[in-house]
């Protein structure tokens, strides 16, 4: 269950640097495009919040668009996380899959284990937990 999370998220973890440009009329923020796979990864703006059962924790939605499709009906996906900023490691919620870009066309809840992963400072994941928790003032 691990690993098809991993599949739908294999989130570039070798990224160098973060810009910060919004996706037209939407409430995303893009945070950056993995080097090796040119997938692009936004993060919902309106949806980071304080978690509501531990208030060192920020919650929020990231969302993918795919720079190649990842299966044969795959183009986008969007995951809830959990975030603890104190120990920089995130939570998976929920992960959903879609057939169009940018979260269009037919969608599929996908499994997931909410598991807690360790997120290096300088990964894709880290960069979107630092995000978060900057935004929420929690670091």
């Amino acid at each position: 269950m691990k690993y098809s999370i991993f599949f739908f998220l294999s989130l570039f973890i070798n990224l160098s640097h973060s810009e910060v440009s919004s996706l037209q009329d939407k409430d995303w923020i893009y945070v950056d495009t993995s080097i090796q796979s040119q997938h692009k990864v936004y993060i919902g703006e309106k949806s980071i919040s304080i978690n509501q059962k531990d208030s060192r924790k920020v919650n929020f939605w990231m969302m993918i668009q795919y720079g190649q499709k990842q299966a044969e009906i795959i183009n986008s996906a969007k995951a809830y996380f959990t975030g603890d900023c104190k120990n920089s490691r995130v939570q998976i919620n929920r992960l959903i899959a879609f057939t169009g870009e940018y979260l269009t066309g037919e969608d599929k809840l996908a499994p997931i284990s909410k598991e807690w992963i360790e997120v290096p400072p300088s990964s894709l994941y880290g960069s979107l937990l630092r995000y978060a928790c900057s935004a929420l003032g929690k670091i």
